[in-house]
């Protein structure tokens, strides 16, 4: 059996190269373009809230039996 941890990481853009940044944190490029990656997870989570609310509305309907 295989244990999957969650590990979040925050991406900082534009901190010092001599700033100390906790393990979770990833330093992103000053030259990295942050609307792109901003983009994607707004619709990476669009994604799931849309899968959440689809499951919620399921879940309504057959618990009302309908």
């Amino acid at each position: 059996m295989q244990l999957y941890c969650l590990m979040l990481f925050w991406k900082v853009c534009g901190a010092p190269a001599e700033q100390q940044l906790a393990s979770n944190f990833i330093r992103m490029d000053r030259d990295s373009y942050m609307p792109d990656l901003i983009a994607a997870s707004d619709c990476m989570l669009g994604m799931y809230l849309d899968y959440v609310l689809n499951e919620v509305l399921i879940y309504i309907q057959v618990g009302n039996g309908l």
